[in-house]
């Protein structure tokens, strides 16, 4: 085998696993967006309240409310 079939080789092997991992990427940024439309599609702006233990009365849910995560988390 001469250096250059390695080379080329070796190359073309490189650009195979960046196109992949490309692939991934775009696989994981599709998939994000749709999470993000799922999670905006199911939170309210009815304001959180919590009772002296820290439960969110307004959800519900324990302490922290996951409503209030959720706005954070899709928060800019």
């Amino acid at each position: 085998m001469n250096g250059q079939s390695y080379v080329t080789g070796s190359l073309v092997g490189d650009l195979r696993a960046c196109a992949n991992g490309l692939d991934l990427y775009a696989s994981a940024a599709d998939r994000i967006v749709e999470l993000e439309a799922a999670l905006a599609g199911l939170i309210d702006d009815e304001p959180c309240w919590y009772d002296h233990h820290g439960y969110c009365q307004a959800h519900f849910i324990t302490s922290p409310c996951e409503m209030a995560i959720a706005r954070t988390a899709l928060s800019p």
